[in-house]
């Protein structure tokens, strides 16, 4: 996917992905899909996602993952075609992942992740995706 950056705001940590989620990870891309090839995205963004988390960890010794948070997926789009939210943010699950693979997050299971919402904004010229983790 290319650059990520990622950023800590008091109790939020901002982890930006400089595209939408791969379009073999969607819930409608499935329809005729090969499965090998859903596994090398998945594996593909679950890795991306790790190696963002230890890039972020580095620069923090004491950091300690987040134990409850609530997580808001936000979606820059370059056009205003229309999308489906849900689709999206079943393309970041690998992301998420990821970021329990990492050590960012414990665990994505309901006892952790309190609230998982979604969101679209238009940009002109920009696609990015932001996961925002707020402990709770």
């Amino acid at each position: 996917m290319g650059t990520k950056t990622t950023k800590r705001q008091s109790n939020r940590i901002v982890i930006t992905f400089d595209d939408l989620p791969y379009v073999e990870l969607r819930a409608n891309y499935h329809k005729s899909n090969f499965w090998a090839e859903r596994s090398s995205s998945t594996k593909l963004a679950r890795q991306e996602a790790y190696i963002l988390g230890l890039s972020y960890k580095r620069f923090l010794p004491d950091f300690e993952p987040v134990e409850s948070c609530e997580i808001e997926e936000v979606f820059t789009v370059d056009n205003k075609q229309r999308r489906d939210i849900e689709n999206l943010m079943l393309g970041c699950k690998a992301f998420i992942d990821g970021l329990v693979d990492a050590g960012i997050l414990v665990d994505d299971s309901w006892k952790h992740v309190r609230k998982l919402t979604g969101g679209i904004v238009y940009e002109k010229g920009y696609r990015k995706t932001e996961i925002i983790i707020t402990e709770v």
